[in-house]
């Protein structure tokens, strides 16, 4: 970590950055002041629109035709904002490492990893076909990967997600850059992964004395790394200080609201803070404060007035018009105490089973002929669901619980096994009978989008499955419609938009009052809030507790996000390569775990309140050569 007073490697000030559209001038980012030294790890945290992406792509020249840019960046003392074409080329390759979220867009499907580390050497530094090879070899075993001779020899398709990111890291320092740029870098990986990559990051910044600079929307991820926090809203830095300060003292609204929003594994019987509505549109923000629609603490002059950055505590800035009111007071510290507990009146376990899953088996056949191998995607899995409750189903990649939702949902036919809902074998059912059962049993996916035409309003598409199953007139149907919309929070006017002009969270809103069209007993819900921003998955997950607590339905809660599964759920059932390691209620699972899979999963969840610090300040326990590059290779 460096020193407080250390001259910064990388300076930003006053940046703002603006897009051309056909609509007019995007403000995307507006003044945005930030710096990171040398051996430190800068975090920018923020949700999507934030302008936290688009500030690090000004910084490295990434912009496309239609951006503009303002203010300066400064590498160690030099402006870089003015650099173009080859000059500015030659600077990012000398002076710059940089990582994106997913390595499959950035490596090359047709050679293998070791060729595409080699290239750098031998474009950049001129290194012969020998030397170029040897160190991208000795570049593998610097990220951690086994076997780097065998490794350097395969395509990208041939590596997991984690090990595909360790070789961008890899390309990333091989020209050993004193500047590493990493934009949502572990975002697309399971979280036992991504542990051990943000590891793999800190250990090299220290060794090879980088800076950092760390893009990311989890907080936990922030807190684990950053030794300073920058939180963007709206294209603003609205805060500003030492990890410690802005994820344990906030002195902005937003970041307070952001700690509340956080499910936590401590704290797994209160109701989440959620913040009403939805970050705006960059082409539409509101006077003042852009963030005083949202706040609980906002007045007339957060309205009008728009706040700069004042202190809020030592070195630690917040654009707030209250923030030293605020933090004197204590009144951003009420995320730490939680909502209110929760109100669990819901049957336990020793009622009569409405979902039965018994030995369920789906394999899939590798290669051809009668003696051809079979994957087992779910391996002998059976649980039960009991009528109006919650069961979780969690697993990383690979783990078999989707393909187990879809098996349940009668979009997949297992290969063995029973699948009972409310007495019927669906496993075993076509035609009439399986779309009598789909009227009790409705799915929501991820992507809410997909699943929505783009031709279609939103009042058409709530009301198709109404249409389908020839329930009411028309103005029955459309008086049904508004009642639904109103049951998942959104107004009427909503049903004469289309999917376009939806957020994330108004769209999986629609999709679950679609779901909801034909009041089902049982909804199958796959990864419902793992694309939504942490405020507006609060917002949904509060939703369907609400829901199940009003109309008694009862859910299959399928997630990669522990914390998340446990605040919807009643019980959880762990999966692991097919099959389940572990069932039990909530409380048994994240308080005694009984499986070492199910605690290695538990070990990898981040929180801000417990594991602030948790890779920055952890002590390298590999040898230390092992991450010291080799010599300059030689043309």
């Amino acid at each position: 970590m460096a020193g407080a007073d250390a001259v910064p490697l990388l300076e930003v000030e006053g940046l703002d950055v603006t897009f051309d559209t056909l609509g007019g001038p995007v403000h995307a980012v507006r003044g945005a002041d930030w710096s990171v030294r040398q051996g430190e790890t800068l975090v920018v945290l923020g949700e999507s629109g934030s302008g936290k992406s688009v500030s690090l792509h000004a910084v490295a020249g990434l912009l496309p035709a239609n951006g503009h840019t303002a203010g300066r960046v400064r590498f160690q003392g030099r402006d870089v904002l003015g650099l173009r074409g080859a000059q500015l080329r030659r600077f990012c390759a000398e002076n710059y490492g940089m990582v994106f979220q997913d390595p499959m867009s950035s490596l090359d499907p047709s050679f293998t990893v070791g060729d595409q580390i080699a290239e750098i050497l031998r474009v950049h530094r001129g290194a012969s076909a020998k030397d170029a090879w040897q160190r991208a070899m000795d570049l593998l075993s610097v990220v951690r990967i086994d076997d780097p001779a065998r490794r350097a020899k395969q395509y990208p398709h041939e590596l997991s997600g984690g090990m595909r990111q360790r070789v961008m890291i890899a390309m990333a320092i091989a020209l050993d850059p004193p500047l590493f740029l990493a934009d949502e870098p572990t975002t697309a990986l399971d979280t036992s992964v991504r542990g051990a990559v943000l590891e793999t990051m800190i250990e090299l910044r220290d060794r090879l004395s980088m800076g950092v600079v760390l893009i990311t929307h989890d907080i936990g991820v922030a807190a684990a790394v950053a030794d300073r926090v920058a939180v963007m809203y709206a294209g603003r830095v609205v805060e500003y200080g030492t990890a410690e300060q802005v994820l344990h003292q906030p002195g902005h609204p937003y970041t307070a609201a952001l700690l509340g929003s956080l499910p936590r594994l401590r704290r797994l019987r209160s109701t989440l803070t959620a913040i009403p509505g939805a970050p705006p549109n960059a082409a539409r923000l509101p006077a003042g404060c852009s963030f005083h629609p949202r706040c609980r603490f906002a007045t007339d002059r957060c309205a009008e007035e728009l706040p700069v950055l004042q202190l809020s505590g030592a070195g630690q800035v917040a654009a707030c018009h209250w923030t030293e009111r605020l933090s004197a007071d204590g009144d951003l510290g009420y995320w730490r105490a939680g909502g209110d507990p929760l109100v669990d009146a819901r049957p336990g376990d020793a009622e009569q089973p409405f979902v039965a899953v018994e030995n369920l088996v789906k394999e899939y056949p590798l290669g051809s002929g009668r003696k051809g191998r079979v994957l087992r995607a779910v391996d002998d899995v059976s649980f039960t669901i009991p009528k109006g409750t919650t069961l979780g189903l969690v697993g990383e990649s690979g783990s078999g619980k989707s393909t187990t939702a879809m098996i349940m949902s009668g979009l997949l036919a297992p290969t063995s096994g029973r699948v009972v809902i409310g007495g019927v074998d669906i496993a075993r059912l076509s035609g009439k009978a399986m779309r009598d059962v789909r009227r009790d049993l409705q799915v929501v996916f991820q992507d809410p989008y997909s699943s929505m035409d783009p031709r279609m309003t939103i009042g058409q598409i709530v009301d198709e499955p109404l249409l389908v199953h020839k329930r009411g007139s028309k103005a029955q149907r459309r008086g049904r419609v508004t009642e639904l919309l109103d049951l998942v929070g959104l107004d009427g006017d909503y049903a004469g938009r289309f999917p376009h002009q939806l957020s994330g969270g108004q769209a999986q809103r629609v999709a679950i009052a679609r779901a909801l069209a034909l009041e089902p007993a049982l909804m199958v819900l796959d990864e419902p809030v793992a694309a939504l921003d942490l405020s507006i998955q609060a917002q949904i997950l509060n939703l369907l507790r609400d829901l199940q607590a009003r109309l008694g339905l009862t859910y299959l809660f399928i997630g990669h996000d522990l914390a998340a599964v446990a605040y919807i759920s009643d019980r959880v059932a762990v999966m692991s390569s097919g099959k389940i390691v572990e069932l039990d209620r909530v409380d048994a699972i994240y308080q005694r775990p009984a499986a070492a899979y199910t605690r290695q999963l538990l070990d990898a969840v981040l929180d801000p309140e417990t594991d602030l610090g948790r890779y920055r300040d952890r002590p390298t326990t590999r040898k230390e050569a092992s991450c010291v590059p080799s010599a300059p290779v030689t043309p």
